[in-house]
């Protein structure tokens, strides 16, 4: 299978951990059963600066930004050691940096996978660099809440949202109380450090707090000892707003690997 366009370069990553620079078109191939033993589902971390320039003067004005992102902010993204290389390629109007790695533990083909983007005309990749590249650990015992849209006059509105607990510590009979909140524009990402994650969206950052805190009641200590602050950032016009309130929970017992929750449980009262 080819990768790259002729005028292109590929970075590619070999299993001694050793890089090397190799003009496109480049062919890859991986027989069945390749590499298996050493597929590793992992996060990619990425940290890229691009300038955009501004104005009619020559030379034009322009600022620097700085951005970072990771396998798991794109919704449906899933990275499998080998990580095999980068690349930049233009895409009509655009520059895209992209990641070529396998998507799941049995692919025999490696997939490019888009991880930033400039507009051409007015922008200019200045670096992309992969920072980090951590194994996921899929947490245990994890408890998943169903979030419901809470109308004005306190009854349920269609829609739903769901919050996952990682490594959830509390029997079945423990009446879990997760508090109500405002959805909306932030999203907050605390790391535990195993990987694991509690990803909340609501409608300011003391809201993400809020809930986050929340959720680490029900964490284990050994999971939380020596992981960072919360993320939080904004994502405009990205999310409904509205309030919700907690109305159910799934607990399973061995977390991803489990298609059946171990057991289920309502979380509101009769209104």
């Amino acid at each position: 299978m080819s990768y790259c366009q002729a005028g292109e370069t590929a970075r590619v990553t070999f299993p001694d951990d050793s890089t090397g620079n190799f003009d496109g078109p480049i062919d890859i191939d991986c027989q069945d059963g390749l590499l298996l033993p050493e597929r590793i589902n992992v996060d990619i971390y990425l940290y890229y600066k691009f300038r955009t320039f501004y104005g009619t003067q020559n030379p034009k004005q322009f600022y620097d930004t700085e951005r970072s992102t990771q396998t798991s902010s794109y919704a449906g993204y899933s990275a499998y050691t080998p990580v095999l290389g980068s690349r930049f390629r233009s895409e009509g109007e655009s520059t895209v940096f992209e990641i070529l790695y396998f998507a799941t533990s049995q692919a025999t083909q490696p997939t490019w996978f888009p991880y930033a983007s400039v507009s051409s005309s007015y922008q200019q990749f200045l670096s992309c660099n992969i920072t980090a590249i951590k194994k996921k650990y899929p947490p245990d015992k994890t408890l998943v809440i169903q979030y419901a849209e809470l109308l004005e006059n306190g009854k349920l509105g269609s829609s739903r949202w769901i919050l996952t607990i990682p490594h959830y510590n509390k029997p079945k009979e423990f009446k879990l109380k997760m508090p109500d909140y405002s959805k909306g524009d932030y999203e907050a990402i605390k790391e535990l450090n195993d990987n694991s994650k509690i990803i909340v969206n609501a409608a300011s950052e003391t809201e993400c707090i809020k809930v986050i805190n929340a959720c680490l009641q029900h964490v284990p200590e050994k999971y939380t000892l020596g992981s960072k602050p919360p993320k939080v950032g904004k994502r405009e016009k990205v999310y409904k707003k509205c309030k919700v309130t907690a109305v159910r929970s799934h607990f399973f017992l061995t977390g991803q690997k489990d298609l059946i929750p171990t057991w289920s449980k309502s979380l509101r009262e009769d209104k």
